[in-house]
C-alpha cells in the first residue's frame, strides 16, 4: 500500500496505478490541487482562531474596563479613561452614548454629587435613567418639545423616584447662547421629534412654534448647580451657538463633553470653516477627544485639568478656560 499524504513536508505520495482496473493515469495534477486546499484550510482556521482570540475589529459596543484593559495604568492616564467607557443606553435603537465611568465612580474624598445634563432628550431617554440608576446621577433633561415632554413624563411614571426632582429634573426649555425665545421648525414628518431653528430648517418643514430658550450658566444658576460631571447635548445644529458662546464668555464647568455634531445643517458657505474652528477652539480649552464615531458626528470629550479629580474624588475644577502657552 502506498502512502496518500505527507503534510508536515509538503510532499505528494499517491499510490501509482498501473493502468489496469484502477482507472490508470497520471495522477500528479491531484495532489497538487489537494496540497493547495489544504493550506488555504489551514491558513483560514489560523486566522479564525485569532481573530476570536484579539475580537472583531467590528465591535459595536465599548464596554471595556481600566482592569481588564491595562491595570497598571494611572487613572489619571487618558488611556485608563478610554478604557473605562460604557456603552449607556438602548442597544436595539442605538440611541444612547458611551460615558467615562472612571469619573462617575464613588471615591471616599468625594463630597460633591454627580450632577448630569442631557440636553436634548427626544423620545428616548435610557441613556439619562442610566445615569440615575447606574451612578446615582442626579440629571438634568432639557427638552422644548412637546413629544419629549409626554415621553419622559410616561417613563418618569414607572419610577419609584419619578417624583423625586433631585434625581430627575425635566425642563421643558431649549438650551441656546442667549436668554429669550426661539422659533422652531417642526418636523415635516409628524411622527418625528426632532426640531430645529427656522434657520437651519429644511424647505418643508413649514409648521412653526415658539419656545424659551436659557443659557447653561441660566439654568445651572437657578438650580445651584457650580459644576457638572458630564454635559451631552444633542440640539439639531444648535450646539454651534451654544458651544462658541460657552468658549467666548470663557465658561465650561463640566467634566465630561459628549455632543452629535450637526454641521450638515450648517450654511454651506460656513460648514466646513466653522466646524473645524469649534473643533480647534475646544481642544485649545483644555478638551481631549476620547470616543467618536459616524465620522466625528458623535464625539466624547474629556477635560484634562478634570483628570486629577476623577482620580481623587477632591481635587479643585475650574469653570474657567485654562490654556496652556504654547512654545514660541
Amino acid at each position: 500500500m502506498g502512502k496518500i499524504f505527507s503534510l508536515w513536508n509538503g510532499r505528494r505520495e499517491l499510490p501509482i496505478s498501473n493502468g489496469g482496473n484502477h482507472g490508470g493515469g497520471d495522477l500528479s495534477h491531484v495532489g497538487c490541487r489537494c496540497r493547495r486546499w489544504v493550506r488555504r484550510w489551514v491558513l483560514l482556521a489560523l486566522a479564525v482562531m485569532t481573530w476570536l482570540r484579539l475580537g472583531s475589529p467590528y465591535s459595536i459596543e465599548q464596554d471595556t474596563t481600566v482592569s481588564s484593559s491595562n491595570p497598571s495604568a494611572p487613572k489619571d492616564s487618558l488611556h485608563a479613561h478610554k478604557a473605562s467607557l460604557r456603552y449607556m443606553g438602548n442597544k436595539k435603537t442605538n440611541t444612547g452614548w458611551n460615558v467615562d465611568t472612571l469619573c462617575l465612580q464613588p471615591h471616599p474624598n468625594r463630597k460633591a454629587p454627580i450632577i448630569v445634563y442631557g440636553v436634548g432628550a427626544g423620545e428616548d431617554i435610557s441613556w439619562d435613567i442610566g445615569m440615575v440608576e447606574e451612578y446615582g446621577a442626579s440629571v438634568v433633561i432639557i427638552d422644548p418639545t412637546e413629544k419629549a415632554k409626554n415621553h419622559v413624563e410616561s417613563v418618569l411614571v414607572t419610577k419609584s423616584y419619578g417624583n423625586d426632582p433631585t434625581k430627575v429634573k425635566f425642563l421643558a426649555e431649549g438650551l441656546s447662547h442667549e436668554r429669550g425665545e426661539i422659533v422652531f421648525a417642526l418636523p415635516a414628518n409628524r411622527d418625528h421629534v426632532s426640531m430645529r431653528a427656522v434657520a437651519m430648517a429644511d424647505p418643508d418643514m413649514t409648521r412653526t412654534v415658539s419656545a424659551p430658550v436659557r443659557t447653561l450658566k441660566d439654568f445651572m444658576s437657578e438650580l445651584d448647580h457650580e459644576y457638572l460631571d458630564v454635559l451631552k447635548i444633542d440640539i439639531e445644529g444648535a450646539e454651534y451657538d451654544v458651544l462658541e458662546g460657552l468658549i467666548r464668555d470663557n465658561y465650561m464647568p463640566f467634566t465630561q463633553l459628549l455632543v452629535e455634531y450637526h454641521d450638515r445643517f450648517l450654511k454651506s458657505e460656513e460648514r466646513i470653516q466653522r466646524h473645524d474652528e469649534l473643533l480647534r477652539e475646544l481642544e485649545g480649552a483644555g478638551f481631549v477627544e476620547l470616543w467618536s464615531q459616524n465620522g466625528g458626528q458623535e464625539r466624547i470629550y474629556i477635560k484634562r485639568n478634570d483628570l486629577k479629580f476623577c482620580a481623587d474624588g477632591e481635587s479643585q475644577r475650574f469653570a474657567e478656560i485654562y490654556r496652556e502657552r504654547r512654545q514660541t
